[in-house]
């Protein structure tokens, strides 16, 4: 499901998709930045989100893949807050109109 906020209206859109995600740490942080580059709507990194071809990504970039998983969630953090203060703020606004 994607949420899309604009001026004081929020439009909802069924996004859902079905997936398989193999048993496997790799495979999994790969499907996490998966979800968050394309929350994020960047086409880079394909090699870290190929989750499900986890294995032809050489254990030598593990680091790589965990600094990277790392960064993401700091941005992720970041961007739900400011997503969250946004949305409180137009409807604290909306309410004060009525």
């Amino acid at each position: 499901m994607a949420a899309q906020l604009t001026s004081k209206k929020l439009t909802i859109k069924d996004t859902t998709v079905t997936i398989t995600i193999p048993n496997n740490p790799k495979a999994e942080l790969m499907y996490y930045l998966d979800c968050v580059a394309t929350v994020l709507m960047t086409d880079k990194l394909q090699r870290y989100r190929n989750y499900g071809e986890y294995y032809y990504l050489p254990d030598s970039e593990i680091d790589n893949l965990l600094e990277i998983a790392r960064i993401f969630t700091i941005i992720k953090i970041i961007f739900t807050n400011l997503i969250s203060k946004h949305f409180l703020k137009n409807i604290l606004s909306d309410l004060n109109n009525f």
